[in-house]
């Protein structure tokens, strides 16, 4: 019973793998497929603005417990 599952499993797992690997084509074929390029110039990034005051307080409440936390820890190689 367990043998039967490890193989559908590995017959799954190499399934998703071959298709994850793209379509295939024949050794025998002459023509080179095409390469889809995709133009990445066109990706703009969002401006962002000034972060308000309670993200800030969060910023620096969260660096003096990450700062509190160092310094109780300093002895050990965890």
């Amino acid at each position: 019973m367990a043998d039967k599952i490890k193989k559908f499993f590995k017959k799954k797992t190499a399934d998703a793998k071959f298709k994850l690997a793209g379509p295939g084509h024949k050794l025998t074929e002459e023509t080179v497929p095409q390469k889809i390029t995709s133009s990445g110039s066109s990706y703009t990034p969002v401006p962002r603005s000034e972060p308000s005051t309670e993200s800030r307080q969060a910023a620096a409440a969260a660096l003096a417990r990450l700062g509190e936390q160092r310094k109780d820890h300093v002895g050990f190689n965890t």
